[in-house]
């Protein structure tokens, strides 16, 4: 009896079309250049991540992944910054005044 109920709630009309995908499922290799440009792109804090993420065709788990290893490798990487001096500066000797020790909390408060 309960064959008899599920084979009258379905109509052979409903089922049309069975598509079956053959082969290997593989995995899309992302190039460094690529992962770069999608984490800057969703870097910004007026975009939404998944949006990011839909748009070029990323799961959003795997972007931030992508996103957490790109902080810490910027965290490890030494933090400096390129200095260019445009002319000589003569050293001036009484620029700086004397060092003064702060003995008194109340004189760290000035």
């Amino acid at each position: 009896m309960h064959q008899d109920r599920h084979q009258d709630g379905h109509d052979a009309a409903s089922y049309q079309r069975i598509e079956v995908i053959t082969g290997e499922r593989r995995r899309r290799s992302w190039s460094d250049a690529e992962k770069a440009r999608i984490v800057a792109e969703s870097a910004d804090p007026e975009t939404s991540i998944s949006e990011v993420a839909r748009r070029n065709g990323v799961n959003r788990g795997l972007l931030s992944v992508w996103r957490r290893q790109a902080r810490l490798a910027s965290s490890e990487a030494p933090q400096f910054v390129q200095v260019r001096l445009q002319a000589a500066v003569e050293a001036q000797p009484n620029a700086i005044d004397k060092a003064h020790v702060l003995t008194d909390p109340a004189e760290r408060m000035r």
